[in-house]
């Protein structure tokens, strides 16, 4: 569908990074992110975690405050994922990603069609173009995202 288009990092994984900043507020127990280097347009740039215990909300919230005062490409977010477990699943992505009202039911009725994936549903949302802009704009955008997280993490601490 899309021609693969990597990036040169110097194999950083900023996410991973972005995940080590914030284990050093509350300890994380799960993450997974996009790999920076991969196929770009395999998947909407952002890092999912959890923390190993539940966090005050405040943790939250400061986290959430800088990630949405960052000034980048694109606005980026800290949204949460309700599951079974008390530890949410908390997920940084670009804001455009979060739109919630975008997705209600569009997803059920679109994967029901098992032919999709979910890069393919994003790109039935938003379009081809918009998707692959986004995805760029954001891949460019972490280096920078992690790099300010660390500053502003680094003023709360002191």
């Amino acid at each position: 569908m899309f021609k693969k288009n990597k990036i040169d990092t110097s194999g950083i994984n900023y996410f991973e990074k972005i995940a080590k900043l914030i284990s050093e507020l509350a300890p994380i127990d799960n993450m997974n992110s996009i790999l920076i280097g991969e196929d770009i347009y395999i998947r909407i740039p952002k890092l999912k975690f959890k923390f190993k215990n539940e966090v005050d909300k405040s943790i939250y919230l400061k986290i959430k405050n800088i990630i949405e005062n960052f000034s980048g490409s694109l606005d980026w977010t800290l949204s949460f994922e309700e599951n079974q477990d008390p530890r949410r699943y908390y997920i940084i992505k670009p804001k455009l990603f979060d739109n919630k009202n975008c997705y209600e039911g569009k997803r059920t009725e679109f994967f029901s069609n098992k032919k999709y994936d979910n890069v393919m549903f994003e790109v039935d949302i938003y379009g081809e173009e918009i998707y692959k802009d986004t995805c760029k704009k954001a891949i460019n955008d972490i280096p920078l995202l992690t790099e300010y997280l660390s500053k502003a993490l680094t003023d709360i601490k002191n």
